[in-house]
């Protein structure tokens, strides 16, 4: 019995220690959308998904290379865009939302202009989330803001005037909100959840918007997500204690269709149709999971990798961080950039993973950073009347014949010797590995005896 014992703890450790496959991405800077608010829609109902961003005070229309303004010199700057018919005119209207005093705004297209209807509305805090939808079913499109502080209103619209009508308690930070036709009536809900524990959803009955379901999962909410490609829509929160709950409407009530406990999973969720969950954690990066039933399994994951809104658009994934940085995932080609000094020097340089962790030929870099390289037995690199010796064998390092206490790994390929991140300290250098980008840096180390 003891020996099943042990046999079931040791399978469980390593299945709880398993560490998933290497991404099949790596990271790339997007740096023109930096400090954007990027937003994905067909705005003139061409059939057509189109790329909208707010920067700075200005709503542009991007398509390739061509940046069109549309909106511009507005008395802050933008940090929420989103777009529907407020108007009653059967056409979209950008929906613009502001920092400073969180203005509100919305802009309706007349000709080839877009020109402001109705006065702005200010939530004195900067608006991170709007959505558009019609929630009361009376034709008219309504706006539904979410703000820095994490306050959530609601404004009905009626012949193109936006009227505030539900607020989110005072005093609660709402973790996120999703807007989704939940049980599937035709009616537009609005799924929302609170940092300290609690998640409902609002819908409309009548005159006024009820909550006709919540719940009080245990710990502080970190995340809420909807998963919609399948037969009934699911809603799930993934709690501090990392407890992911999740429910769904069948058969005029709502049941529970999962509860278990994710130790794996982030901060920040994101369900991708076809793929799986993404995940952002601050401790472990980027990951995707397959969603079980019980569990979830880690398909892969970039280390040091952290956003907080993804998009999913013609097959690519992209991401910003806290500060609107913007990224894009491409497939790994499995080669790395290599820059000395600024200069990219890929190409020059001879590149050797082992156990995923790279190793630069020395003797092609030493040469290219002004050191004279000779071979006699071990290798020895020459510089100002300094030399240092390396015996690929011994694992023996001289520096003018003091022998240095290095512990590093040294490869060898075809007689060459090969040095890790470890090594170029010894050349008065620093090396250092972007793994999420495939990027290696080597630039001056004024610390040591090569200047």
């Amino acid at each position: 019995m003891r020996k099943e014992i042990f046999l079931l703890i040791l399978v469980t450790f390593f299945c709880s220690t398993a560490i998933a496959s290497a991404a099949p991405y790596i990271v790339v800077d997007e740096p023109e959308l930096s400090g954007a608010v990027v937003l994905f829609g067909d705005l003139f109902q061409a059939n057509r998904l189109e790329r909208i961003i707010g920067q700075g005070p200005g709503v542009y229309l991007v398509d390739n290379e061509a940046k069109k303004e549309l909106i511009k010199s507005l008395p802050g700057r933008v940090t929420a865009l989103a777009m529907g018919d407020l108007t009653g005119n059967s056409q979209n209207d950008l929906v613009v939302g502001t920092d400073g005093a969180g203005a509100l705004y919305y802009y309706t297209l007349n000709g080839d202009r877009w020109e402001r209807g109705d006065e702005p509305y200010y939530l004195w805090d900067a608006i991170r989330h709007l959505e558009v939808h019609d929630l009361n079913n009376d034709g008219w499109s309504d706006v539904v803001a979410l703000t820095d502080g994490g306050e959530v209103t609601i404004f009905l619209c009626w012949e193109g005037k936006l009227y505030p009508f539900w607020r989110s308690p005072a005093g609660e930070v709402v973790s996120n909100l999703q807007v989704f036709d939940i049980n599937q009536d035709g009616q537009i809900d609005v799924v929302y959840a609170l940092r300290s524990g609690y998640v409902a959803i609002l819908t409309w009955d009548e005159q006024e918007f009820i909550s006709f379901w919540e719940n009080y999962p245990w710990g502080s909410i970190d995340d809420l997500l909807i998963i919609a490609d399948q037969n009934a829509p699911e809603w799930l929160v993934i709690t501090s204690q990392k407890m992911l709950y999740g429910w769904r409407w069948r058969n005029g009530e709502v049941v529970s269709s999962r509860h278990f406990h994710a130790a794996e999973l982030g901060e920040h969720l994101f369900y991708i149709p076809e793929h799986g969950l993404l995940s952002f954690s601050q401790k472990t990066g980027l990951s995707l999971f397959e969603l079980q039933s019980s569990a979830v399994k880690e398909l892969w994951r970039l280390p040091g990798v952290y956003g907080r809104e993804v998009f999913y658009v013609d097959s690519q994934f992209f991401f910003r961080d806290g500060d609107y940085n913007y990224y894009r995932l491409a497939p790994d080609s499995g080669e790395w950039t290599v820059l000395l000094a600024g200069r990219d020097i890929t190409g020059s340089v001879d590149v050797l993973e082992s156990d995923g962790e790279p190793f630069l030929n020395l003797s092609e870099t030493a040469e290219l950073i002004g050191f004279s390289v000779y071979q006699i037995g071990d290798w020895y690199f020459l510089k100002d009347n300094n030399y240092l010796r390396v015996g690929l064998t011994s694992g023996r390092i001289e520096y003018n014949g003091l022998v240095l206490p290095y512990t590093g790994r040294l490869l060898e390929k075809d007689g060459q010797p090969y040095g890790g991140s470890e090594f170029f300290p010894l050349f008065g250098w620093a090396f250092s590995v972007d793994s999420a980008r495939r990027k290696l840096t080597i630039d001056r180390n004024w610390s040591w005896w090569v200047h």
